[in-house]
């Protein structure tokens, strides 16, 4: 499932090349804490399917108005393995823009998220 799409066409007004791209895509995936992938997933999915243009969401799920399932779809779809990692980090930077992905995660507060080993370890 290729949803791609390329930060240039986003309107923003910083231009990236595909090296600083990928290196970002690169850098954010090793940033986000391993216990925290299912709420990132979850969270950028649905941040994804809000901003797609309907043209997509119709040929994702065959319904312009699929949010639901689109969603649905796409999470199941990241969370097959951890490759799809960069792919979920490079189509919300593609779709929602680089800089408020950003801003998302970080407002996630991922660092905050208890590591339920940690409790486990310390029961």
């Amino acid at each position: 499932m290729k949803l791609r799409r390329p930060l240039k066409n986003q309107g923003s007004y910083q231009m990236y090349t595909e090296k600083e791209i990928t290196e970002l895509i690169g850098q954010t995936v090793s940033l986000i804490p391993e216990h925290t992938w299912p709420v990132v997933a979850d969270q950028l999915s649905a941040r994804i399917v809000d901003t797609m243009p309907s043209e997509i969401l119709e040929q994702l799920t065959g319904n312009p108005m699929g949010f639901e399932e689109a969603e649905k779809s796409l999470l199941n779809f990241y969370l097959q393995s951890k490759e799809k990692r960069e792919d979920l980090i490079a189509d919300s930077f593609g779709f929602v823009g680089a800089e408020s992905t950003l801003y998302f995660l970080e407002a996630l507060e991922l660092d905050k998220i208890p590591d339920p080993k940690q409790k486990q370890e310390a029961s």
